[in-house]
Parts: structure tokens; C-alpha cells; sequence
């Protein structure tokens, strides 16, 4: 009885399973294989419909495998989200938990030669204290002399003029020489916003001594590596690793950069430096920035 109003019909190789839109559930054929339900004496054989199981809750749809049945329930319907992840279990080994400890400090330095003693609250901050295996340092002001500037404007020239001689070059080999100039003006313009360069770059003496400091007060111990340390103008920032981490190729650089919004819309007086890290299966990026006060971004 109930043996109506059929929703979903699956087929094996020799029994088939109906869902009625009464969420009940009815098989027949053979059940070698226990493939008709615990309600079906165990490998039997039926010609007619039969109830197949007690279900704790609805049945949405029945399918049939060669000698196999699997019923849709509701509330147990799975996720596109918890398929995938039950299918990426078949390819993919979770890595295991790591605890990896970030220091992170910025300040202002007030364009000033630090003190001998101005970082030694690092000994007690990046060793005993927390124990941290990375340490970033972001500096805002580390030099504004016109000298740091003229350096940094320098290097922005000769980006801008790499960049035009780079696409006067790509028009001229391809031909079109009529182009040529509006490709030189854009390899400029693309060279005004091209930082992108090594994970180490110091670009006064000033920096240098921040520099300095900073290491030698991190440096005492042994296991701690300078990963990164760049400089625009006033802007730095600074990365130390734990030396075992770098060794098992567990934090590595993905990408260094920097991007000026000072004097005339592209100085180095203000703006950022970016580090992107990847630190065992993820991404991190830490930035330094020094922008005008009370201005809107």
C-alpha cells in the first residue's frame, strides 16, 4: 500500500528503488546484496514493490548503483561547499597545524639618527618574552633629507627613462615607428609607478643606520635572518625569519613593491612599501605606510 504518485525511479542491474512524493520509499528485484533494504529478507527476490526501509526523515531521490542503493535524505543534504570537500579528500593531504609567531611593530622615527639604545626593547620583545619567529619593523620618517629624496628621484628617473627606451624599442623592431613616440610616452608613464625590485634596497645612509640598529639588536641571536629590507625615502620596512624557517623553504618572498604619492604625485615622500610572504601553505603581506595628514584616500 502507498505504492503511488511517483517522484524519482532509479534502476541497478536487477532491482530498481521508487520515491513516492509521500517521501516513501519501495524496491524490488534482487537483493543479493542486501540492495533492497533492511525491510527485504536478506537476499531475496521480489517482483513487486515493497517498503525498503525505515527512514529517519524525507527522502528526496533514490539511486542505484550495479548492486547498491543510496537515498537522498532531507537534512542530510549535502552542500555544493561539503561535496567538494569530500571529493578533495580523495587528492588532497591536509598539512599539519603550525604555530608561527609574528611580531609587528611600526613608529614614527621623527627623520632622527636612533640612539644606541632606541631598539633594545627588541632583545626582550623578539626573543624570551614571545618567542617570535618572524619580526617586522615598519619605519615612517627614517629620512626626510633633501638628499634621501633627490636618491629616490634619481632612481625614479632612471625607471622612467628604462621604461620608454623599453617601448620605443618594442615599436621600432616591430615597425611601427609612427607610434613610436606615444610608446615612449607611455613606457615613462609606466616607469613612474614600476618600484617592483629586490627584497633589499637601502637607500641612504640614514637607512643604513636604522638599519644597523635594528639588526644589531635582533641580531645577537644567531638564528634570526634579514629577509627583507626596503627603503623609499623615509618609508622602510624590515623582516627577520628564524633561520630554520628559511632553511626548509617554509617563508619565502613573493613580491616586494613600492609606490609613491609624494611631491608632484609620485616622490617617495609619501606612500608604502609591501612585502607579500608566504609563510607554509599561506599568504601574507605586511605594509608601511606614510601618507599626508588629513588627506582623504
Amino acid at each position: 500500500s502507498g505504492f503511488c504518485d511517483i517522484a524519482t525511479l532509479s534502476a541497478g542491474a536487477a532491482h530498481s528503488v521508487a520515491v513516492t512524493r509521500a517521501f516513501a520509499v519501495f524496491s524490488w528485484g534482487s537483493g543479493a546484496e542486501g540492495q533492497l533494504g533492511a525491510l527485504c529478507p536478506p537476499k531475496g527476490q521480489f517482483s513487486s514493490p515493497r517498503p525498503m526501509m525505515d527512514v529517519n526523515g524525507r527522502v528526496h531521490a533514490a539511486v542505484c548503483g550495479a548492486t547498491s542503493t543510496w537515498l537522498l535524505v532531507a537534512g542530510e543534504t549535502p552542500t555544493l561547499q561539503e561535496l567538494v570537500e569530500d571529493r578533495a579528500r580523495l587528492y588532497i593531504t591536509p598539512s599539519p597545524t603550525r604555530r608561527v609567531l609574528i611580531l609587528a611593530t611600526t613608529w614614527n622615527v621623527n627623520n632622527t639618527l636612533p640612539a644606541p639604545t632606541e631598539f633594545d626593547w627588541f632583545k626582550s620583545g623578539a626573543n624570551g618574552g614571545t618567542g617570535a619567529d618572524i619580526v617586522v619593523v615598519a619605519l615612517q620618517e627614517a629620512d626626510l633629507r633633501n638628499r634621501a629624496l633627490m636618491t629616490d628621484a634619481a632612481q625614479q628617473m632612471d625607471r622612467n627613462f628604462k621604461g620608454a627606451f623599453k617601448a620605443m624599442k618594442g615599436a621600432v623592431k616591430e615597425g611601427a615607428l609612427s607610434s613610436a613616440a606615444a610608446a615612449a610616452r607611455n613606457g615613462w608613464a609606466q616607469g613612474s609607478t614600476a618600484r617592483t625590485g629586490k627584497a633589499v634596497m637601502v637607500q641612504s645612509q640614514r637607512g643604513e643606520a636604522c638599519r644597523s640598529a635594528i639588526s644589531e639588536a635582533i641580531g645577537y641571536q644567531d638564528s634570526m635572518v634579514e629577509l627583507v629590507c626596503r627603503q623609499m625615502v623615509g618609508v622602510m620596512l624590515i623582516v627577520y625569519v628564524r633561520a630554520p624557517l628559511i632553511a626548509v623553504g617554509a617563508v619565502r618572498v613573493e613580491h616586494c613593491d613600492s609606490y609613491g604619492v609624494g611631491l608632484l604625485g609620485a616622490a617617495g615622500n609619501k606612500g608604502g612599501v609591501a612585502v607579500s610572504l608566504s609563510i607554509y601553505d599561506s599568504k601574507v603581506c605586511f605594509v608601511s605606510s606614510h601618507l599626508a595628514a588629513h588627506d582623504r584616500f
